[in-house]
């Protein structure tokens, strides 16, 4: 193997080893926006989940209410 050889060589394996790890970067990349996104989602999800939260429990206790008074008129009725 001549010395050009050689080198050539090694330049076309390090060209090849450059680009696998340009392409693993932009992969990560890709990912690290990902879970920003998932991120960013999970922050909108957990204040939606808060109002939900408290539209329930106001619910529940406007259920409470009613099942409260439901239970007096049957009592009144047996009785």
């Amino acid at each position: 193997m001549s010395f050009k050889s050689f080198v050539d060589l090694y330049k076309s394996t390090y060209v090849q080893r450059h680009q696998d790890i340009k392409d693993r970067l932009q992969k990560i990349g890709k990912g690290l926006e990902k879970i920003e996104e998932a991120l960013l989602s999970v922050s909108e999800l957990k204040i939606v989940l808060a109002e939900k939260e408290q539209a329930l429990a106001a619910e529940t206790a406007k259920t409470d209410d009613a099942l409260k008074v439901v239970r007096f008129s049957v009592d009144l009725f047996i009785i």
